[in-house]
């Protein structure tokens, strides 16, 4: 990774950072710009997403999770949640449990689960 710009880096990192979809642009895009100002705040709340699972685990074992859920138990826009969710499932440490809920939208949702470790 040394030497390599942010935008490099964003376009080479999913799902360790967040991802965008145009390729082969001259210059960044829009998109990739935003993944780029993304990257430590992913980080971040990934890391917050799993702690919680964790800690109400040890409460609740066969307690699930809907990306809206999760926003709402720590007080973040689902903008920034549910993309989370999209890249913790890529790396393995959560996954869905096959069951769907309603979304904040009310359409229906995928219900996750911390992937035992």
């Amino acid at each position: 990774m040394i030497g390599m710009s942010i935008m490099d880096r964003v376009a080479e990192g999913y799902p360790n950072d967040p991802g965008f979809k145009e390729r082969g642009t001259v210059r960044p895009s829009t998109s990739q710009v935003a993944a780029a100002g993304m990257v430590a705040p992913a980080k971040f709340i990934r890391g917050k997403i799993i702690d919680w699972m964790r800690r109400i685990g040890k409460l609740y074992p066969t307690y699930t999770w809907t990306p809206d859920e999760m926003a709402h138990a720590l007080g973040m826009s689902i903008m920034n949640v549910r993309p989370r969710f999209t890249e913790l499932d890529h790396k393995g440490l959560i996954e869905r449990t096959g069951e769907r809920r309603p979304s904040v939208s009310g359409k229906p949702q995928n219900v996750y689960k911390l992937k035992p470790e």
